[in-house]
C-alpha cells in the first residue's frame, strides 16, 4: 500500500477526504490515507512558511506521497499561476491538484447522491459551468427540491449533510460527463502505483 497525506483548502474538504467512503476508493487503488491536514484557509496556503508548517506535519506520518488540493476561485484565476503560487516543498514526492471550481461542484456532478437527496432521478447539467458560485447553486437545488437548504456556506454542515447522508462519491462526481476535474483527480490518484 502507497501511504499518502492531504493538505486540503478548507474543513469541507476535510470531511470528505477523511470520509469512509473516499477510504475505501483509496484502498481500491491500493493507497493508504496517513492524514488529512487543512490550513483552514486559501491565504495560507500560498504562505509558504505555513505551508511549510503542515507539509512537516504530515510528514510525520511518513507518506510516500503528500497531495496538496486548492479550489480555482473564479474565472479569471490562471491555473498555471496558482501552481507556481504553491511553495514546492518536495519536488518528487509532492502532487499539487487544482480543481477547477469549488468543492461544491463535484457535490453538483454526484447525481446519484442528489436522486437520493431530492427522492427522485436528478442531473445537474454543467457542474463545472455554473451561472453563480457552485455553493448558490447546490443551496439553490436544495431549496427548490427540498424546500430547505443545505446549511451555512461557512460552516462543514452541508459536507457533512453530502458525505454521511446522501453518500457523497468523488467516484460519482467523475462520472458525470461534464466534470472532467473529478475524473481528472481520480486519474491523478489511479497513476500513483504506477509513478512509484
Amino acid at each position: 500500500m502507497i501511504k499518502v497525506g492531504f493538505i486540503v483548502e478548507g474543513n469541507s474538504e476535510k470531511v470528505v477526504y477523511e470520509s469512509e467512503i473516499f477510504q475505501e476508493l483509496l484502498e481500491r487503488f491500493n493507497l493508504t490515507c496517513v492524514g488529512v491536514i487543512t490550513p483552514g484557509s486559501r491565504t495560507k496556503f500560498f504562505a509558504q512558511e505555513q505551508l511549510i508548517k503542515y507539509y512537516e506535519n504530515i510528514r510525520k506520518n511518513e507518506p510516500d506521497k503528500i497531495i496538496i488540493i486548492i479550489d480555482k476561485e473564479g474565472d479569471d484565476e490562471c491555473l498555471y499561476e496558482i501552481k507556481q503560487r504553491i511553495s514546492c516543498i518536495d519536488q518528487i514526492n509532492q502532487i499539487n491538484i487544482i480543481q477547477v471550481k469549488t468543492l461544491e461542484s463535484w457535490f453538483l456532478a454526484d447525481s446519484v447522491a442528489l436522486s437520493r437527496a431530492f427522492h427522485r432521478n436528478y442531473n445537474y447539467e454543467t457542474p463545472e459551468s455554473t451561472e453563480n458560485h457552485p455553493f448558490d447553486e447546490l443551496q439553490n437545488e436544495f431549496i427548490v427540491n427540498t424546500e430547505r437548504g443545505l446549511g451555512s456556506k461557512e460552516s462543514t454542515l452541508p459536507a457533512r449533510k453530502m458525505v454521511n447522508k446522501y453518500k457523497f462519491s468523488i467516484e460519482n462526481a467523475a462520472k458525470h460527463p461534464n466534470c472532467p476535474s473529478a475524473r481528472y483527480f481520480l486519474q491523478k490518484l489511479s497513476d500513483l502505483n504506477r509513478n512509484l
